[in-house]
């Protein structure tokens, strides 16, 4: 196993926040909305070059427009890294689930913020 590989796979079977954004239709604004992922796999783009986490969705966020959200999805591993304990200008982040619980986990999410 090579260094970026031990890298990426230590985040490997630990819960996340996902953060994101979604449009609320009633007051025309995007709203954040916090998903619960899990890393499950690292791999290599198309068996070479650049890692990628595949990330299963736990638990979705109980939003009105969330019909076609994805229960797995692949990620850079070097933007999840990026990512991790920060929120981007597009609502993009994730953070550690200490708790599981996204009301106890928000005092950590905010400071991010």
């Amino acid at each position: 196993m090579t260094p970026t590989e031990k890298k990426y796979s230590q985040h490997i079977g630990k819960l996340y926040w996902s953060a994101n954004r979604e449009w609320d239709r009633d007051k025309e604004e995007f709203k954040p909305v916090f998903d619960l992922v899990m890393p499950i796999n690292l791999k290599r783009r198309y068996g070479h070059g650049r890692y990628m986490l595949t990330l299963q969705v736990i638990q979705f966020n109980q939003g009105k427009d969330r019909g076609g959200t994805r229960e797995q999805y692949d990620i850079e591993a070097t933007y999840f890294t990026e990512l991790l304990n920060y929120v981007n200008n597009w609502h993009q982040g994730y953070f550690l689930a200490k708790t599981g619980e996204l009301e106890k986990d928000v005092d950590q999410i905010k400071k991010a913020c």
